[in-house]
């Protein structure tokens, strides 16, 4: 009995030797150029991931969405941040296929520049999921985006609504622009200014500057807004920075009756609705963090095997004092690294 016990004692301490005492497998950590490693489970599929820029709370809010999605499926992840820049973004595509990575994911910083370097990762059997940007090309095995579109109709609906209700049926408009940016900020305005000039004859366009997506430029095309219309009642901005840059100089200018609208994703215009601040009224916000989990999910069901569809579109919801306490954007900013 004695010797049987033995070897059971003995067989028992083999196999705690074997599964290291009962602790989870090792673990390998996410790699990013200039973000702190977290833990991924080792599962020997890595996803390369070419993000456009972290400068915007909606790229880190994206990438927070492609972290969680790769941690759920237990995929490794190589981040790559091109900053914008397109020649930096072909180096970090040459690098992930130099690396032999399972999947890409890619924002692509350029439209066309961009098309050989995803053409290269699909020639060498690795499946490209491009998300938020597209690119020129065909061998993506998925887009993941907005309706850029929708996005400018609905605030179109806004305002068209403001205007008829709280202004009479009459308004003067203008617009800070965001030139470069066709793919994106071109379509929004386009659907925005043709809904809006059909369905509310009492608006007038007064003046319009490029504020080229940052903030110093939109302070200062909101200057030459003012300057040659002073009685611009609207500014329609297309991203966070126009936004700020118009708040700032608004206010500097004290004009006192006049609203902030157009399709922003910022914490400050978030917490501004909450407080029904009186310049930052109305913004479509895209679900940026949705969007990264959603371009996580597609290079899964293509490592697997299964069918993905060509494109998928995400729909924006159009945020106001009277509907920002149905969005947790506090729990989505609690994920940033």
């Amino acid at each position: 009995m004695k010797k049987i016990s033995g070897l059971i004692a003995m067989a028992l301490i083999a196999a705690l030797l074997l599964t290291g005492f009962g602790c989870a497998p090792a673990q390998t950590p996410v790699q990013s150029n200039d973000q702190p490693a977290a833990p991924a489970a080792d599962t020997g599929v890595t996803i390369g991931v070419c993000l456009y820029a972290r400068r915007s709370q909606a790229d880190k809010d994206a990438e927070s969405g492609i972290r969680d999605a790769a941690a759920a499926h237990g995929f490794n992840l190589i981040v790559e941040d091109a900053d914008s820049d397109p020649e930096r973004q072909i180096t970090h595509m040459q690098s992930l296929i130099d690396q032999k990575v399972s999947a890409i994911l890619i924002a692509a910083a350029d439209y066309d520049k961009l098309a050989p370097s995803v053409e290269a990762a699909a020639a060498a059997g690795i499946p490209v999921i491009a998300y938020y940007q597209e690119v020129n090309t065909d061998k993506t095995a998925s887009f993941i985006h907005f309706d850029y579109a929708a996005d400018g109709s609905k605030v179109a609906d806004w305002l068209i609504d403001y205007v008829n209700t709280q202004m009479g049926g009459t308004a003067k408009v203008g617009i800070i622009d965001f030139a470069s940016c066709t793919t994106i900020c071109q379509r929004r305005l386009k659907a925005l200014y043709e809904d809006v000039t059909a369905a509310c004859p009492g608006v007038e366009w007064t003046a319009k500057f490029d504020g080229n997506g940052r903030k110093p430029q939109s302070m200062d095309a909101c200057e030459k807004i003012f300057s040659a219309a002073p009685d611009t009642q609207i500014l329609i901005v297309v991203n966070e920075d126009a936004a700020a840059g118009a708040k700032i100089i608004t206010e500097d200018l004290k004009k006192e009756n006049v609203i902030i609208v157009g399709n922003a994703y910022s914490d400050v215009i978030f917490e501004a609705l909450e407080a029904d601040d009186p310049l930052f009224k109305a913004f479509s916000a895209d679900p940026y963090y949705d969007m990264g989990a959603a371009a996580v999910d597609a290079a899964a069901s293509v490592l697997e095997g299964g069918e993905v569809p060509a494109e998928q579109i995400l729909e924006c919801q159009m945020l106001s004092h009277d509907t920002i306490g149905g969005y947790d954007w506090r729990a989505i900013a609690a994920k940033r690294g």
